[in-house]
């Protein structure tokens, strides 16, 4: 397979941050639970 010279953009991974809290890190409270 040959080359043409055309990069593919890399998407970097990043997180979602309408749900964080400023204390996010802080606050157990903010922690969201996963349920099954």
């Amino acid at each position: 397979v040959g080359s043409t010279g055309q990069t593919v953009p890399v998407r970097t991974w990043g997180m979602k941050q309408e749900r964080r809290t400023p204390q996010y890190t802080t606050l157990l409270e903010d922690v969201p639970v996963a349920r099954a």
